[in-house]
């Protein structure tokens, strides 16, 4: 024992010593208490009267409550200090003795209980995020963005072609002039603004700025297809007309040659024939690279219905798969949250199929970029995160209207819509 823990046991045998004697006068009182109670149970007992809610070992023989607490003499009392300032000290064979000899319950350390240990053993922070959002981005991921020079950028669009004549001898050809006219682009400022405190960037388990650059990107990805397909030209989607309200300014369906328009107007009215009519309006130069594009809901309860009830062999046909690449009818299915999902679609959109790239444009004035600042909101210590870009939306090919039939032109994507009614 070293020279400290040897001057810790005199201590505590003094103290021990000081403690004792109140301790012995606290016995003395507790034993003529447990006398008092032992003559009374005998008493008791003799007139016949049982005593209620004690003990089994006091029913027994109230004297075994003098053998319960006479056992404690002073003995015991000072070894039993003199042992537990052993223990203290670390001296070996101290905590058997307590055990062994006066009863003391040897407890094992473990992290059920905070006392025993649970408070050394911290919870586990995953740094992993769990993030439960929609997929977006589809439009930017098959349209090539343009490069904007200046606010406004206009892109030369080849309207009209020539058109050949067969005069006869010694006659003079008629003139004809390729048409064209113009794509205008005009770049807007789209932004997202965030205020972070100082002391969540300094203590947060997780890195804030990266979760709030993949926020920042979802969410411009989720606003733009939403313009590209449900714009309406009105301030929500940043005066962009989208697909769909671009085939319902052409006017009546029926005439517009890039729309077929479905048997009924709920998901489960669409046949196969309606679908199928669809590929048959889009024209050749659009065919290499189209694509559907609709909501998954779309895909699996109209889509994969029409293609089984079709047989097995159609089936395979009909949609092929491979490595989870959806197709229908041979060509790839493109799954956007921004298409509705809706399963009454009276006059709506339900799905597209063409070559996006042909038929739009997504002028980039500048790119997407993420500026950060801790000057604005200084006093508040706050850092203000901020977003942006700027860029336009145009859809600008998606057919003609008329009511002849052989002048019906579509464009490089082509509709289907639910009927009217």
């Amino acid at each position: 024992m070293s020279r400290s823990s040897s001057a810790l046991a005199a201590e505590l045998r003094r103290v021990t010593d000081e403690r004792v004697e109140p301790l012995e006068r606290a016995l003395d009182a507790l034993r003529n208490d447990v006398d008092g109670v032992a003559d009374q149970t005998r008493r008791l007992q003799r007139l016949g009267i049982q005593t209620m809610d004690a003990p089994a070992w006091v029913e027994a023989d109230p004297r075994n409550l003098r053998r319960r607490f006479y056992p404690l003499s002073n003995m015991h009392l000072t070894r039993g200090f003199g042992c537990l300032a052993q223990f203290l000290c670390g001296v070996p064979g101290a905590a058997d003795r307590l055990v062994g000899d006066f009863g003391f319950e040897k407890t094992a350390l473990a992290e059920a209980h905070d006392s025993t240990g649970g408070v050394l053993v911290p919870d586990d922070f995953a740094s992993q995020l769990i993030v439960l959002q929609e997929k977006y981005g589809v439009a930017r991921g098959n349209v090539t963005p343009l490069p904007m020079g200046s606010d406004r950028t206009v892109v030369p669009r080849l309207s009209g072609t020539l058109t050949v004549y067969c005069p006869g001898e010694g006659q003079s050809p008629t003139e004809s002039e390729p048409t064209f006219n113009l794509v205008a682009l005009t770049a807007k400022e789209w932004v997202t603004y965030s205020l972070i405190s100082r002391q969540l960037d300094e203590d947060a388990a997780m890195a804030i700025g990266t979760i709030m650059a993949n926020q920042i990107a979802h969410s411009f990805a989720k606003k733009e297809d939403q313009c590209v397909f449900r714009g309406d030209a009105t301030s929500t989607y940043f005066n962009i007309t989208g697909y769909e309200a671009a085939f319902k300014n052409l006017g009546t369906r029926t005439n517009s040659a890039g729309i077929k328009v479905a048997t009924g107007d709920a998901f489960s009215e669409v046949v196969l024939a309606d679908l199928e009519g669809v590929p048959a309006l889009l024209p050749d130069f659009a065919d290499d690279d189209a694509q559907w594009y609709c909501h998954r809901k779309f895909y699996w309860e109209v889509m994969v219905r029409l293609a089984m009830a079709a047989g097995s062999s159609a089936a395979t046909e009909i949609m092929s798969s491979q490595a989870r690449e959806k197709t229908f009818l041979g060509y790839p299915v493109r799954f956007t949250s921004a298409m509705r999902r809706t399963t009454d679609s009276t006059d709506q959109l339900m799905a597209l199929l063409g070559t996006l790239d042909l038929s739009m444009k997504i002028g980039e004035r500048r790119v997407r970029e993420v500026a950060t600042s801790s000057h604005y909101q200084f006093a508040s210590g706050q850092i203000a995160v901020r977003g942006s870009e700027r860029i336009d939306i145009v859809i600008h090919d998606i057919g003609n209207n008329t009511a002849t039939e052989a002048d019906k032109e579509p464009g490089p994507v082509v509709a289907l819509f639910g009927a009217a009614s």
